[in-house]
């Protein structure tokens, strides 16, 4: 069992949630995963992402998920009765994840809606991954910077984009490396000032299309002729999920380099 540690509003819909564990029980887990969450006293089951990475699982303890606000009853407790110091129980599942190795090649990940949830840690692992690589080739070794990573990321309005702060300080500190769009799917009148104007430089009143996939592959395979094809992760409502991988095929991409979440 594990306590909650922090509690938090990341958008009006969403909840995110911290557990804390102990050095000697710490769970392995791969980017992307998602967790089977237990709470005592709810007969149903939760299953949701976890947003932060394993690396920072090791060095605090402290593992993060993202919960959307809905009628199911794991889901209502994290937003309405959770609390600090509460014990729930936690289990590492799911197939949709980086492997050894992913990190190094091109990235081009497609959010929509609370499907950011995974990509945030993939996009942070994939930086993290790249700041010691740099690390390596300032202290004279061969390696080399990791490669540059894309995140399309859609929303139905601009006050339910979360994790933006975080997502815009991984992009910065890669610049050129890590590029973040934003896609606000919502009624073009929407003057909502919940979106930093800082963020507004990366947003679009549209939805993700075509042309934003081949700008997308066009500069990943920018200055690496002959490089293997980025690996792309997708996670969103089934009918996004599916349009968006049927043009990819048709973009040339193989399907073994296309990754996708069904949750819905």
């Amino acid at each position: 069992m594990h306590c909650v540690d922090t509690i938090a509003s990341e958008t009006p819909t969403v909840r995110r949630l911290s557990l804390r564990f102990k050095k000697e029980n710490l769970p392995s887990f791969k980017s992307g995963q998602w967790v089977d969450f237990h709470i005592p006293g709810v007969q149903q089951i939760g299953g949701y992402s976890i947003t932060s990475t394993p690396a920072q699982l090791l060095q605090e303890g402290v593992l993060e998920l993202a919960v959307k606000q809905a009628r199911y009853p794991p889901a209502r407790w994290v937003h309405e009765q959770a609390q600090p110091g509460d014990v729930v129980k936690v289990e590492v599942g799911g197939d949709f994840h980086l492997t050894p190795g992913d990190d190094r090649r091109p990235l081009l990940l497609i959010a929509g809606g609370i499907g950011i949830t995974p990509l945030v840690s993939i996009f942070s692992h994939a930086v993290q991954s790249w700041a010691g690589a740099d690390a390596e080739a300032e202290a004279g070794s061969s390696a080399a910077t990791g490669p540059q990573a894309v995140l399309l990321y859609s929303a139905p309005s601009l006050d339910e984009f979360a994790f933006l702060s975080r997502l815009e300080q991984l992009a910065a500190s890669h610049p050129g490396q890590a590029i973040m769009r934003l896609f606000a799917t919502g009624l073009a009148q929407d003057s909502s000032p919940s979106l930093p104007a800082q963020h507004r430089r990366f947003l679009q009143r549209r939805r993700i299309a075509v042309q934003d996939l081949e700008a997308a592959l066009a500069s990943l395979q920018m200055g690496r002729p002959g490089t293997q094809q980025p690996l792309v992760f997708i996670c969103g409502p089934p009918a996004m999920t599916e349009a968006l991988n049927t043009c990819l095929l048709k973009l040339g991409l193989d399907a073994m380099n296309i990754r996708f979440e069904r949750w819905w």
